[in-house]
């Protein structure tokens, strides 16, 4: 089999040694690796399965499984089907197009899930307290950063200052669509290591 990225919902609370954050349907599989949307019930594992075990992780409704040649430019009806995935998942992606081949694509998603997990950290550090789904209580990507609770604009400036990004587009009426976006753009040229394998 070769390397392949797979969308999965996160199982575990993560409190705690007994019950950590994990993605669904890879704890009993070996050679894979994941990287969280910070706090968000989703993540992106890397693995390189048997063709059985890729074939019953694929097969499972909450899963998306990205091509295993991430080089082409996406089709039409590729555009709409990543649009409809991650926007459920509230991972910004009306700006997919047919001009966008999957690993510019994939590295834009990595940005926002490195910029969401940096996030975590800081926020937990800041208040003391375990760091909530940025998206409750009715928040959505269009919410404006002015919008948001006090303690998350607070670590959401601290983090971009802690990555060294500019924090000119996180303004009060800017929503949080366009500002994890403009902030996964600056990961852009940032290779992404999933055990191993260089992305």
């Amino acid at each position: 089999m070769s390397f392949r990225l797979y969308i999965v919902p996160v199982i575990g609370s993560g409190s705690g040694t007994h019950d950590a954050r994990r993605p669904k349907y890879f704890e009993t599989l070996t050679n894979w690796s994941a990287m969280d949307y910070g706090f968000e019930p989703v993540m992106v594992v890397g693995a390189d399965l048997s063709v059985s075990d890729d074939a019953s992780v694929i097969a499972q409704p909450d899963v998306t499984a990205l091509p295993f040649d991430l080089a082409p430019h996406l089709t039409n009806p590729q555009v709409t089907s990543v649009r409809n995935a991650l926007e459920a998942l509230h991972i910004p992606a009306l700006w997919v197009t047919t001009a966008d081949t999957w690993i510019g694509v994939v590295r834009s998603v990595l940005g926002m899930f490195s910029f969401l997990q940096r996030f975590g950290g800081i926020y937990a550090e800041q208040t003391g307290q375990v760091p909530p789904s940025i998206f409750n209580g009715g928040v959505t990507l269009n919410t404006t950063f002015g919008g948001l609770p006090l303690a998350v604009r607070t670590a959401m400036l601290s983090t971009a200052d802690s990555f060294g990004l500019s924090t000119a587009g996180l303004t009060a009426g800017t929503t949080l669509r366009a500002i994890l976006k403009n902030l996964a753009d600056a990961f852009g040229a940032q290779p992404y290591n999933f055990n191993g394998t260089l992305l």
